[in-house]
């Protein structure tokens, strides 16, 4: 990394179709077909178009000094359904970011903003932030955000475990498997460990947990998690994100 990261935060619809077609080919980049073929890469895109034209979708693209795009990330905004836990909810449908820009602070921190304003959509509802992740993504929201929950956890309340199927159904649509609450990305490769991942005994805890509530991730199943985001949670960020920074400029001297 030989610079800091800008952002941009727009309606998903907005984005330009240059710009998409520059995000789409880092999604394959880090998301690449076991066996590739034309056929399955143009569905992949009219699939990735689609999703940038749903209703209340934010677009945030990360930008290095020179302009180029190096990650991005998608989340839909809507109210849960009955009978799942009420509240606001963030869907982060798909999230990249160049491996050598993933200790930015401009990640979190456009993490925020975007939640801020979801929280102004509905001031009174809770403020639910949620996806479905491989190993690399659940750390690192596990790491930022207290108070993670899966349908692993022993101690489920039946409106979260309604969210986390509600959640799951909705992002991956016809890949999510009901039974086995995963969602089936068998027919590609899944992000590798990230170097780092597990650099810490704390991070280590964290994939720890994810490898034993989805210990077939390595075949393509990708796992729903939610969190609340209340005033404490996003503070935890916040601190999260100073606390890389500094290790990160520790780690250059």
């Amino acid at each position: 990394m030989t610079s800091p990261l800008s952002y941009r935060i727009q309606r998903a619809r907005e984005v330009d179709l240059e710009t998409l077609q520059c995000l789409h080919r880092l999604r394959l980049a880090q998301f690449p077909f076991r066996e590739p073929s034309t056929q399955k890469e143009s569905a992949m895109w009219r699939e990735f178009q689609h999703s940038y034209r749903q209703n209340h979708a934010w677009s945030v693209v990360f930008y290095d000094g020179k302009g180029v795009p190096r990650g991005f990330w998608l989340a839909v905004s809507e109210k849960t359904r009955a009978p799942a836990r009420k509240g606001m909810l963030l869907r982060v449908d798909y999230s990249y970011t160049d491996p050598g820009w993933r200790g930015s602070s401009a990640l979190i921190v456009s993490t925020l903003a975007v939640l801020l304003r979801v929280k102004l959509q509905a001031p009174l509802l809770p403020l639910l932030f949620g996806c479905i992740c491989f190993p690399n993504s659940f750390v690192r929201v596990a790491a930022t955000f207290r108070g993670v929950r899966t349908l692993a956890d022993s101690t489920l309340a039946a409106a979260d475990k309604a969210l986390l199927e509600q959640l799951g159904a909705d992002a991956a649509g016809a890949r999510w498997q009901a039974a086995a609450g995963l969602a089936d990305f068998s027919d590609h490769h899944p992000p590798a460990l990230a170097r780092s991942i597990a650099d810490t005994p704390r991070l280590a805890r964290h994939l720890s947990r994810y490898e034993a509530a989805n210990p077939a991730w390595r075949q393509g199943l990708s796992m729903p998690i939610f969190c609340e985001i209340g005033l404490a949670t996003a503070s935890q960020g916040i601190w999260h994100s100073l606390r890389r920074v500094l290790r990160r400029k520790r780690k250059r001297r």
